[in-house]
């Protein structure tokens, strides 16, 4: 049956174009009558897994971030790590990567690789661990930023509750990805 088929695609306008298609084929047949397959993106059938699966579990839906939405949480972040590290003395990126900390560019490549390593199940703990294994400080480095940014992101979602309200901290679509398969 038609309402039985999933088809998976990589956007939203791929979606638009093959539930086109697939109505064109469905005219002037009786599987016009009965429900169309369900065509969705990849990220698109995650959230909606993932909503089933926090709500067996007693958990509120996920809430969504966009890529531009997180690049300004990590350079709010970078620029507080930047301010701490300069006050304090302390070094918790590299000497030679510290001027980058603050620039828009630095954000953005920081995103991208937690989020590629994110997608290969790689946390930050094993990015620390796999840094102190290969002698690699910058791994180290962004991993210690990766878990202050899951402590940051769960704080923000808790701001406002008053403990009888559960929520849940804002994903990326890589972590989207991730929460699924944690939760399947």
């Amino acid at each position: 049956d038609s309402d039985s088929v999933l088809l998976l695609t990589q956007s939203k306008r791929a979606a638009a174009e093959l539930s086109e298609r697939v109505a064109a084929q469905l005219v002037g047949t009786d599987a016009l009558a009965s429900q169309e397959p369900v065509i969705r993106t990849v990220h698109s059938y995650a959230y909606s897994l993932l909503c089933r699966i926090n709500a067996a579990d007693g958990a509120p839906p996920p809430k969504l971030m966009t890529g531009a939405e997180k690049d300004v949480i990590y350079r709010e972040l970078l620029e507080a790590i930047a301010d701490t590290d300069s006050a304090a003395g302390i070094n918790y990126w590299p000497e030679w990567l510290q001027p980058a900390l603050t620039t828009v560019g630095f954000a953005r490549t920081l995103r991208d690789f937690i989020s590629r390593a994110n997608e290969r199940g790689i946390s930050a703990e094993d990015l620390i661990h796999m840094g102190e294994d290969h002698k690699q400080p910058t791994w180290v480095a962004v991993g210690r930023f990766a878990l202050d940014y899951e402590q940051t992101m769960l704080l923000r979602a808790r701001t406002g509750a008053d403990g009888s309200e559960a929520v849940s901290p804002a994903l990326d679509a890589a972590e989207l990805i991730g929460r699924v398969l944690e939760g399947l």
